[in-house]
């Protein structure tokens, strides 16, 4: 019984450490730099190279994007020249001139969202110049075939869809 009051004394006391904390840094030492570190080195390089293979390849496929969308833009500028080519008319001649300022503002806005100082929510996918061109080419129709005419609606359309697979990275 004697040694039982003893052991709840000396359980109970308020010790104070002569050695300043030195036992528990011995005690932890080996703890953290034998395990924690290297889980922790291991972990955070994972996350790291895991962050930049992703930006990397959403960089390449925009890079691929932007060359379809670049490729699709001298398609359809090809193609409007031809469409406008001999124009004798007024209206042909003018038609040609808004086709391509249409194209050259087409071109202006893709570089300004490219260029990463737009926001996202000035970036706006249906507000842009080939709406614009479709319906001048659709005033123009009679002056050319129908199939040239469906060629060049097409080539808008592919257009029109690379720049929202480009806006949706």
């Amino acid at each position: 019984a004697a040694f039982r009051a003893v052991f709840e004394l000396v359980k109970n006391a308020p010790y104070v450490e002569v050695d300043g904390g030195q036992y528990e840094i011995n005690i932890l030492t080996p703890t953290l730099i034998g395990i924690v570190m290297p889980s922790l080195s291991i972990s955070f390089g994972t996350l790291v190279a895991t962050t930049v293979n992703t930006l990397r390849q959403r960089q390449l496929d925009l890079r691929v994007l932007l060359n379809q969308e670049l490729s699709a833009v001298q398609l359809l500028r090809v193609g409007l020249d031809a469409n406008f080519r001999g124009a004798t008319t007024m209206n042909a001649r003018e038609a040609d001139a808004r086709a391509a300022l249409l194209l050259e503002g087409y071109v202006a806005r893709v570089i300004q969202e490219s260029s990463g100082r737009s926001s996202e929510e000035s970036v706006s996918v249906p507000n842009n110049e080939l709406g614009a061109l479709s319906s001048l080419l659709s005033e123009t129709a009679a002056d050319a075939s129908s199939t040239y005419q469906n060629n060049l609606h097409a080539l808008v359309a592919t257009l029109s869809e690379r720049r929202s697979a480009r806006l949706a990275h």
